[in-house]
């Protein structure tokens, strides 16, 4: 059996207007809920697109009225080098990874009380650039009610220490033998062919798609030794491409 979800990340008040519009026009066409990575406090110039000014209200309220996931997307997207090796092993550098407890724990809850300001109740912790350490997961655990990892290389999603990790494998769409898989999407910078091929993908397997609810309604597992051996595998598959 094979299902997948569908991430959008780098939300945030600049990000490409029109771009995210077709987007979710794709999505609503074939009842997609995604996950969708919201940046409470942008600061990263390279996501400077558009201003929409009502992002808070009219884009936000219209994506939790159609039931989609707002996820906590990292503070303020803006990363610092680190020597510090993340959990998930991608970059050298991170908003989070290195930093010490305080200092994480200030971005996230500051993070966090933005959010809230605009009724959003956060269940899932997404790091810009998948790089976080062990002490991003215990503030998670001891200071938010978060307990909802997006990311990962694992077939399946699975519980460790407490927090529950849906893994994010994919960038492009394809077809998995098995397992649940999320598809991660950056609207911002998505092309022509791009639209094209979302489109034409899930008018093709959208009755596999499910929603982060759906994926979290069955018991699940313990992570074990075929997790930490996939993992490695799609990570060294990645790496070598």
């Amino acid at each position: 059996m094979v299902n997948y979800l569908i991430r959008l990340d780098d939300a945030c008040p600049q990000m490409h207007l029109e771009k995210w519009e077709r987007v979710e026009c794709i999505l609503n066409k074939y009842s997609i809920k995604p996950i969708v990575a919201v940046i409470p406090d942008n600061k990263d110039e390279t996501l400077f697109f558009n201003y929409n000014e009502n992002f808070w209200t009219s884009t936000i309220n219209r994506w939790q009225k159609n039931n989609w996931n707002l996820a906590l997307h990292g503070y303020q997207h803006l990363y610092h080098p680190t020597s510090k090796k993340s959990i998930v092993q991608f970059k050298n550098k991170s908003e989070f990874t290195g930093d010490d407890y305080q200092t994480q724990k200030d971005k996230i809850l500051k993070g966090i009380e933005i959010l809230n300001e605009y009724s959003i109740n956060p269940k899932i912790f997404i790091a810009p650039g998948h790089a976080f350490d062990e002490i991003t997961i215990e503030v998670l655990k001891n200071e938010t009610s978060i307990k909802v990892v997006s990311d990962g290389f694992s077939f399946r999603p699975y519980k460790i220490n407490g927090m529950c990790w849906v893994p994010q494998q994919l960038w492009n769409f394809r077809k998995m033998p098995f397992g649940t898989w999320t598809f991660c999407l950056h609207p911002n910078t998505m092309l022509e062919q791009d639209f094209l091929k979302m489109d034409k993908w899930l008018q093709n397997n959208n009755s596999k798609v499910i929603s982060f609810e759906q994926c979290l309604s069955t018991n699940l597992q313990n992570k074990n030794l075929n997790d930490i051996l996939f993992e490695k595998m799609l990570l060294i598959i990645r790496k070598t491409k």
